[in-house]
């Protein structure tokens, strides 16, 4: 006999889970969260590590702010979640001097054109995020033909490489084709498709969590909670069973949990190919388990607490940026390490982007006497499986020292700050910390044009409903795939209700009901 029984288990107490579990709480389902570490949050975690110095561990940059759903349907500003938009938002300083380019969130510091593109493309995405998924085609082909549709296919089709040659300021080519790294685009010749466009038209206007991603994810949790929703932490899911009309769930300490339904936010490949038994999944959801592909490298995190002001980069203008692209000469130095990272390859430096949390958020370091305290926090891409051999603690502490040294000469000031403490995660770490982020990455597979809307992970499962009884998927894994958007926990909240039939008391969300020009 199960330990409990509910109407709903979350596997993941992710972002995404968090998401899932409080709408269906409130629409009145019996729901647990299940989730293998000690906490809450899931890529959105942020710690102190007994510091003066917040530290968000994975996410930090949100794609989404004030537009995500629950913000409004949770009422979590009424939790004291508060959201930031820094500006200027981008900032690519050249390696070897020369003029910063600085980029505003309305796109000022690219060429019109650009701007023009980014934001058709964000006017015609946005919408499809919170609604059942249709094949790519069938999306393009509606674009090609309504008003405004075009210009957001264009910039979908275009790849990396086209991309940087439409700026015409070679310091916006090198950031465009960063950008598009970030996105998980390392090769030049990959067309970006509808939501690879959009995540990176996203990254010109990110969203930060005022006091780390952490407290949005903690204003989920309280809005779940408050309805009645359950959690379980250290419950590390190793199994899903179905048949006589109900779903179980065990974990690896032999608790076992029953209920009518089971939403997974994990990755396809662990959903279908690890926890479920080879016999009830459909032989094309197998195989589409089996071909999905993560991307071939992740991303290094430096963690740096310092007593003394903040570096300055290039320019005043462009030490205020929330991301400052350092250490790339022009665009074919940024397709280098890209290439490098792909192929295994540590690159001979550690060029990435710097951010100064707390010249945004000075709630992420403490005031105290002893200042002034900044937090620091460098990324850079990097090989999830080195060729010099794999990540372990000698390694990551030699490369994050390596990136302390490469900012001391690619700022000024920093020589004269005092670095208090430091830490850092390789790829492998990111994913053995978080079991969302495959490859060091919380996307849970590429967001190439094949493996988007209908095709995340297959026609038969990207609205989250499966062909298994009862098993629904909510994770990145799953259409729409941004991360930070919460659309999977959100529209696997939005089926079960259907299927179960909960009231579902939340309304559309505002950006589908908004007019849009792309047809849709």
């Amino acid at each position: 006999m199960p330990d409990e029984r509910f109407d709903v288990m979350v596997i993941g107490g992710g972002p995404n889970g968090l998401t899932c579990a409080a709408y269906l709480a409130r629409a009145g389902a019996k729901v647990v969260v299940l989730d293998k570490r000690f906490e809450l949050g899931g890529t959105m975690s942020t710690d102190d590590y007994s510091t003066p110095f917040l530290y968000n561990l994975c996410q930090f940059a949100l794609p989404l702010g004030r537009d995500l759903p629950p913000y409004q349907d949770l009422e979590l500003e009424r939790q004291a979640i508060r959201l930031m938009e820094p500006d200027p938002s981008l900032a690519f300083v050249p390696a070897g001097g020369g003029e910063p380019l600085v980029v505003r969130r309305d796109g000022t510091g690219l060429d019109g054109r650009l701007r023009e593109l980014f934001d058709a493309v964000d006017q015609a995405v946005l919408p499809l995020l919170y609604t059942a998924p249709q094949p790519v085609d069938e999306v393009e082909q509606r674009m090609s033909s309504g008003n405004g549709g075009g210009a957001a296919l264009e910039l979908a089709k275009m790849t990396p490489q086209q991309l940087g040659e439409a700026a015409g300021d070679a310091r916006a080519r090198g950031l465009l084709r960063y950008l598009c790294g970030l996105a998980g685009f390392f090769a030049p010749d990959e067309p970006l498709g509808l939501m690879g466009a959009f995540l990176v038209a996203r990254m010109i206007r990110p969203t930060i969590v005022v006091g780390g991603t952490k407290t949005l994810a903690l204003g989920l949790f309280r809005a779940g909670a408050a309805a009645g929703a359950q959690y379980r932490i250290v419950s590390d899911v190793d199994r899903i069973d179905v048949g006589g009309g109900q779903v179980r769930v065990a974990t690896r300490d032999g608790r076992e949990f029953a209920g009518r339904a089971v939403v997974s936010t994990l990755d396809p490949k662990t959903t279908f190919l690890d926890l479920l038994d080879a016999g009830v999944v459909p032989e094309p959801l197998r195989q589409a388990a089996q071909a999905w592909q993560f991307e071939p490298a992740g991303t290094f995190i430096g963690h740096f607490g310092i007593k003394g002001q903040p570096p300055i980069i290039g320019t005043e203008q462009a030490s205020q940026a929330l991301l400052q692209v350092v250490g790339f000469a022009d665009e074919a130095a940024v397709a280098r390490h890209l290439e490098a990272v792909s192929q295994g390859r540590l690159p001979e430096e550690p060029s990435g982007h710097l951010s100064v949390t707390t010249r945004h958020d000075p709630l992420q370091a403490a005031p105290g006497p002893y200042g002034p305290l900044h937090t620091l926090r460098y990324d850079t891409l990097a090989p999830y499986q080195p060729d010099t051999g794999a990540w372990d603690r000698r390694r990551a502490l030699e490369y994050r020292n390596r990136c302390w040294d490469f900012l001391g000469r690619q700022t000024a000031g920093l020589a004269g700050a005092r670095l208090l403490f430091s830490f850092s995660d390789s790829p492998l770490d990111l994913e053995r910390r978080f079991r969302t982020a495959k490859h060091g990455s919380v996307r849970q597979g590429a967001l190439t044009r094949g493996q988007t809307f209908a095709n995340r992970p297959h026609p038969d499962a990207s609205g989250t409903r499966t062909p298994i009884p009862g098993v629904y998927l909510g994770g990145g894994g799953v259409h729409p795939g941004i991360p930070g958007s919460l659309g999977g926990g959100y529209n696997a909240a939005r089926a079960i209700c259907q299927d179960l039939g909960l009231e579902r008391w939340w309304p559309e969300p505002a950006v589908r009901r908004a007019p849009v020009t792309a047809g849709t």
